[in-house]
């Protein structure tokens, strides 16, 4: 068996590997078609015993992964693409290679493509052993057992419970836009909660000990200020001049005669105080932040001002059942999230899970 399987894998010829045109970079000594070769010899060597019709499917898949892998590299910065270049020639990063080859050969899943690619790079890039490493196998191995529905369930727990500090009213209205996006592909959601049992078997999801149910209108009402009732901007006058009015406060989405401020977090303001050469104004703004409190949200008063915002919204409210809640993600789950959601959100958005 296994000199057949030898002699099936010689069939591959060297033509079929040169098959798809790339343009030759020098990367730290080595070409970009080296590289190339490197990843597409791995597959060669370890391809399983396919039916001819299907070996040239797996083949042409492994090499589109592999090309997109390579364009990606060709991207980094001369001292990440110079670790990258060491590492093709450790074992370790070649079995990730060829379990990502053989992933997207088996699912051709779009998604399953960038997710690898981008694994593949961070991998090669960091020290062997390290945890973040071991995770990046781990997630490699289950990516391939996620469909579609499964992504987006890890992508929306990811999203729902982020909250970004800067807190503007343009963050709120992304995050809703992306959880809107999100959910519109999730539902409908089975009544049983199977998606979220078997994510939890893949060791994506887990449920902690203790958990209090918080419904989404509590994580959209975090991600702002402006739910807050607010200051007169006579009121606030008294205590700062008006450039720092201009700069830190925004209208109250409870009241637009009144005024909150801007960020979500008092460091997030004292850093842009400090920017600003505004120190001084420190204490005085101190008076303004309204710290979140459990129970300060208003349920139907947030309900009724995000679908004034956003009318499509009433899809979270409708389907944003217990279970978002109830499960969180494991540190495979947010890694494999995050890889997901950075292809339509814009990175600055998930800076919390860095």
């Amino acid at each position: 068996m296994a000199e057949k399987t030898k002699q099936e894998n010689s069939n591959i010829s060297d033509s079929q590997i040169q098959q798809i045109k790339v343009d030759t970079l020098i990367v730290n000594g080595v070409t970009e078609e080296k590289c190339r070769q490197i990843c597409l010899d791995v597959y060669k060597n370890n391809i399983m015993e396919f039916q001819k019709e299907a070996q040239d499917k797996a083949f042409s898949r492994a090499s589109e992964l592999t090309d997109i892998f390579i364009e990606k590299l060709a991207k980094q910065d001369d001292e990440i693409r110079k670790k990258i270049e060491e590492a093709l020639t450790e074992p370790a990063i070649q079995e990730a290679i060829f379990k990502s080859q053989k992933c997207y050969a088996i699912s051709n899943d779009e998604n399953h493509l960038n997710i690898l690619t981008n694994m593949l790079i961070e991998k090669a890039s960091i020290p062997l052993k390290t945890n973040k490493q071991m995770l990046i196998d781990d997630a490699i191995d289950t990516l391939s057992k996620l469909n579609q529905k499964h992504l987006d369930i890890l992508g929306y727990i990811l999203l729902r419970g982020g909250v970004n500090q800067s807190g503007t009213l343009d963050i709120l209205d992304s995050y809703i836009n992306n959880l809107v996006k999100y959910m519109k592909k999730i539902v409908p959601l089975s009544k049983e909660n199977n998606d979220f049992v078997y994510l939890k078997h893949r060791n994506c999801l887990q449920t902690p000990v203790f958990s209090d149910y918080q419904g989404i209108e509590t994580y959209i009402f975090r991600q702002t200020q402006a739910f807050n009732e607010g200051f007169e901007k006579s009121e606030i006058l008294e205590e700062l001049n008006n450039n720092v009015f201009e700069n830190f406060f925004i209208p109250s989405l409870k009241n637009p005669n009144k005024y909150v401020l801007k960020f979500n977090s008092f460091e997030f303001i004292e850093k842009h105080l400090n920017q600003d050469k505004l120190l001084q104004a420190l204490e005085k703004i101190k008076k303004f932040y309204i710290p979140y409190k459990s129970g300060q949200v208003n349920k139907s008063e947030v309900y009724d001002i995000i679908l004034k915002r956003h009318p499509d919204a009433s899809i979270l409210f409708n389907n944003d059942i217990k279970a978002f809640s109830y499960y969180n993600l494991t540190p495979l789950g947010q890694l494999i999230a995050i890889e997901y959601v950075s292809q339509d959100v814009d990175k600055d958005f998930l800076w919390d899970f860095e």
